[in-house]
């Protein structure tokens, strides 16, 4: 393999996890200016996880193989954006990429990552045990998998690539902004990107957590990652999403919910923990997150704030 002849990405959809991003990746690669890498979460440049599928620079480039008159040339990696590593080392190899965040109401996205390791079996816990159990299992080394109220304080993930990159090459996302209207957002995306608009009527959503009601299936997948890898090089993902879609619908079979048994007390409590982090956010990226906020948690945030305003006032 000649380096020279083939293309580096110049473009990285970093996370968050559980915030749209297999969605998005799989609209953008439909893009005739876009070349998007087979390989969805190589996490090439995450030195600190535990999981990587590609490990060496000419695998990594192997990606990229294909590329013909792209401009835009990507690959998508949510622990991207979590990694302490994946930021440098993406600047050292490939100098100024694009950058694109989406970032989702922390404690939603919580929940669906445990909805989502709930469902492979590797949650034994329930909700309010593992959130409990989580500062004790970061401790110890358990992987990112288990970092559910972590990995949605974002404030300083965001930073880490705002100041590695600078402002102009970061694009912040808001899933729920983009569930909400995605043809405007997908605008704003491709102005980013400089390429042409495309018109998309309808989209299609990816990996949600309401995977198959195949217990065994589901356990058997999840602990074996090199059967995972060996059917998705000899079964094609629009072939795999066929199948998929063919047995959710046609044989009607489907997961029930888990449900996350929280008083609305104890969502309020664990919203308040990422309260200070979603202003840092507010503040760094000059961007509006108070959709994140209930409004009951706004009105109690705004007279505490009130109070400081006063005091402050007051020893000045």
């Amino acid at each position: 393999m000649k380096n020279k002849k083939i293309k580096k990405p110049n473009f990285f959809i970093v996370g968050a996890a559980r915030s749209g991003t297999t969605t998005l990746y799989y609209i953008l690669k439909k893009h005739p200016q876009i070349f998007m890498s087979a390989t969805k979460e190589p996490n090439f440049f995450c030195e600190d996880q535990y999981y990587k599928k590609i490990n060496n620079w000419e695998e990594y480039l192997g990606l990229f193989k294909k590329v013909k008159n792209e401009k835009i040339v990507g690959e998508a990696s949510v622990k991207y954006l979590y990694s302490k590593t994946a930021a440098s080392n993406i600047k050292f190899k490939i100098k100024n990429p694009k950058i694109l965040i989406l970032l989702r109401n922390p404690l939603n996205r919580a929940f669906s990552h445990y909805r989502w390791e709930k469902r492979a079996d590797k949650e034994k816990l329930n909700f309010k045990d593992a959130i409990k159990k989580e500062p004790e299992r970061i401790n110890q080394g358990w992987s990112f998998s288990y970092h559910y109220t972590q990995v949605g304080m974002y404030y300083k993930q965001v930073k880490r690539f705002i100041d590695t990159f600078g402002r102009k090459n970061v694009k912040i996302i808001l899933f729920e902004e983009f569930t909400k209207n995605h043809q405007k957002i997908l605008k704003e995306i491709y102005e980013f990107l400089e390429i042409k608009p495309l018109l998309h009527n309808k989209i299609s959503h990816y990996n949600i957590s309401n995977k198959l009601k195949i217990k065994k299936i589901n356990q058997f997948m999840g602990k074996n990652y090199l059967i995972q890898r060996w059917l998705k090089k000899i079964i094609p993902s629009e072939m795999r999403k066929k199948i998929v879609y063919y047995i959710i619908n046609k044989l009607n079979v489907s997961q029930p919910k888990i449900e996350i048994n929280l008083s609305k007390q104890e969502k309020l409590n664990l919203y308040k923990k990422f309260i200070p982090d979603i202003k840092k956010l507010g503040s760094l990226t000059k961007k509006d997150f108070s959709i994140w906020i209930p409004k009951n948690l706004a009105k109690e945030q705004k007279k505490i704030d009130d109070q400081i305003i006063k005091y402050e006032l007051f020893i000045k």
